[in-house]
């Protein structure tokens, strides 16, 4: 149950429907949701997947060598309508989230197993993969996607958040990768990747997630240095809230960590530089919900 899975609360009398991903390739698949009878408000929740986070660079020892760079996050919806302004069935395509160094797969609801502009309610376009670090510097970080209204979904209440970017690989002299830091303007809701740690002669950690309060959710520091794995990401305790995958520590003379794995729609972290490099984690899956009430 998604109340258990997420620590949602119960529905109550409301009907909650779930969507995981399906989708390899945007709008390649579709499920049905079919309206309940006698409902009268549909919320609808729509998630792009998450971009992989990238490997860093593979060099001999006491060589410069950037860390992978982190994925972005997809973008996320929802909106809330009178129910007779739907017709009696959507459709739903939930992408996957990318591996290292591929972009994640939109995700759709629509009122036809078809993505068209028009035909879709919401579309969340998927985060963006990280790039690969390299001998000049560390790995770009992927950019966090948007969300696109559609159709009958401007005759209700929309939002829409663009997903958090990923965070850029240390660079070749030999540093951390970067850190996301939560604000006021750019919270963990759906998080990107962090970077993986660069090297030269010596060790550096992957990025963190520095918290925007730690008296709610800790610091969560990324791989350790000589090639710690960067955690995977998580949802935050009690929250509809997600974190993507933290970044791999280098390692001069032997195997970086790679990159942790997103959560839900987050991005994937980058690998740390190496004698060998650590691969990038995987972009968390999108997501679709549908309660009716």
């Amino acid at each position: 149950m998604l109340t258990d899975q997420l620590s949602w609360p119960d529905a109550g009398r409301g009907d909650v429907q779930v969507f995981y991903a399906n989708s390899a390739a945007n709008g390649a698949s579709w499920e049905r949701w079919k309206k309940p009878k006698g409902c009268t408000l549909v919320f609808v929740f729509v998630g792009g997947a998450g971009g992989g986070g990238h490997q860093g660079f593979t060099r001999t020892a006491g060589s410069p060598g950037g860390g992978g760079g982190g994925g972005g996050a997809g973008g996320v919806g929802s909106l809330i309508i009178p129910a007779f302004f739907l017709p009696d069935e959507l459709y739903a395509s939930v992408g996957l989230g990318g591996s290292f160094g591929i972009s994640g797969t939109n995700s759709y609801v629509s009122v036809a197993a078809d993505s068209t502009a028009g035909l879709a309610l919401l579309t969340c376009s998927a985060g963006v993969h990280g790039q690969a670090g390299n001998a000049g510097g560390g790995g770009p970080a992927g950019a966090g996607n948007t969300v696109t209204f559609g159709g009958l979904a401007h005759l209700g209440v929309t939002t829409g958040y663009t997903g958090c970017s990923g965070t850029t690989g240390g660079a070749q002299t030999g540093v951390v990768g970067t850190a996301q830091v939560g604000t006021t303007t750019t919270p963990f809701v759906f998080g990107g990747g962090t970077g993986g740690g660069g090297s030269t002669g010596a060790d550096f950690a992957g990025g963190q997630m520095t918290s925007l309060d730690t008296t709610i959710f800790p610091t969560i520091l990324g791989g350790a240095t000589g090639g710690g794995a960067g955690p995977d990401g998580i949802q935050f305790p009690g929250r509809f809230e997600f974190m993507g995958g933290l970044g791999g520590g280098s390692n001069n003379s032997g195997v970086a960590g790679n990159g942790g794995n997103g959560a839900f729609c987050c991005g994937g972290g980058g690998g740390g530089a190496g004698a060998t490099h650590g691969l990038g984690g995987r972009g968390g899956d999108g997501l679709v919900i549908i309660i009716s009430i």
